[in-house]
């Protein structure tokens, strides 16, 4: 079937007719074309000049429409037109709205396809869910494949309504990455508690620690904590045992530190003087050797040596392995509290001991006593 319409006839009122009538009833026809073919049933509009300007469109326009305003636009660019993308190059195929907006989709439950290649790109099902390398989405957003960002970018985030993340990279020297509360203030981000590890520079943990951090010991300090306000006194890191402050690391002073545990009396009870400090102190065995690792020199305690004496002081048990039969090596706190009180206890013991030595002796008449 072909039709032939010049530029002065156009279509004769009321509706005409061409072929076959079509097989049901409607308004405002201006005209139908209709057949009954095993093959296609075409209607082809083609401008066969190949000129830089030349294409061809179908316009569609309302009442306000004028020949630059308020009219829709499908149509091909010819293969000679100059121009850039989107809709100005070269074999262009393009759908386009001027003063109003364009709408693209179904109006009953049915999905919306992009395909390039014949291939299914990008599928909108009827819950609006985007998938885009998925043909079946199960959420908004659904991306089967790598993604790549640039910009700024917002998730979970409804202005005044609902708190999420923010991913900067235009606002700051370096990309940022924010929680935001439902105000768009800066707030927190949760890890998922029982889940949630965080891992940075690997993806492996070598226990069950909850974060690690992996660098290179050339490339500077692999955390760094800054209080702007240099203040005296400010906790940079507070441990908790439950809901108890266990210890802390705090300024002391603008360049020194002080690397504390829980010791408030009133954490204390049934307190007395420590007493018998000498003989415990000789019970320790210190001891000098290398380190197997670079036989650099170690001097100290054994730890389970130290343990049988001071066992708060020492973490871990002797020969311990993990559930493949890794090393659980003993850890030592020599600077604990405990050891130090002991040490300054027998150092009184000492000296009371030097002075009733002393008193004896200037009372026996013993010469420079």
């Amino acid at each position: 079937m072909t039709i032939v319409l010049n530029g002065t006839t156009g279509i004769t009122s009321p509706a005409e007719t061409v072929g076959s009538t079509i097989t049901y009833a409607d308004t405002g026809i201006l005209a139908t074309y209709a057949s009954s073919s095993t093959s296609y049933n075409q209607v082809i509009l083609q401008n066969s000049n190949s000129g830089t300007a030349s294409s061809t469109d179908l316009i569609v326009s309302n009442d306000q429409g004028t020949a630059s305003t308020y009219y829709g636009d499908f149509g091909m660019n010819s293969s000679g037109w100059t121009g850039s993308l989107p809709f100005s190059a070269a074999n262009v195929v393009y759908l386009t709205s001027t003063s109003g907006p364009l709408s693209l989709g179904s109006v009953t439950s049915n999905p919306v396809y992009i395909a390039t290649n014949s291939t299914t790109a990008v599928t909108i099902d009827t819950s609006q869910n985007v998938g885009i390398g998925t043909s079946s989405p199960s959420y908004k957003l659904d991306v089967n494949g790598t993604i790549r960002g640039r910009g700024d970018y917002y998730f979970g985030f409804v202005s005044g309504s609902q708190a999420g993340v923010w991913w900067s990279q235009s606002n700051y020297a370096a990309p940022a990455f924010q929680g935001l509360t439902s105000a768009g203030n800066v707030g927190d981000i949760v890890m998922q508690p029982g889940g949630g590890n965080l891992l940075v520079n690997t993806t492996t943990r070598t226990g069950g620690e909850k974060m690690a951090l992996w660098y290179s010991s050339n490339s500077g300090p692999a955390f760094n904590i800054r209080d702007t306000t240099a203040q005296n006194g400010n906790t940079f890191i507070q441990f908790n045992n439950g809901a108890t402050t266990a210890g802390a690391i705090t300024s002391n002073g603008t360049t020194t530190m002080t690397y504390g545990s829980g010791s408030d009396y009133r954490l204390k009870e049934n307190l007395s003087p420590l007493t018998g400090a000498l003989a415990k102190v000789a019970q320790l065995q210190p001891k000098v050797g290398l380190w197997k690792t670079d036989s650099s020199e170690f001097v100290g305690f054994i730890a389970h040596e130290l343990q049988t004496v001071f066992p708060d002081a020492v973490v871990g048990e002797k020969d311990a392995v993990d559930a493949n039969g890794n090393p659980k090596y003993q850890m030592v706190d020599a600077g604990s509290a405990s050891i130090i009180a002991t040490l300054t206890a027998a150092i009184q013991e000492l000296n009371a001991t030097i002075t009733d030595l002393q008193a004896k002796l200037k009372s026996a008449g013993v010469a420079g006593f």
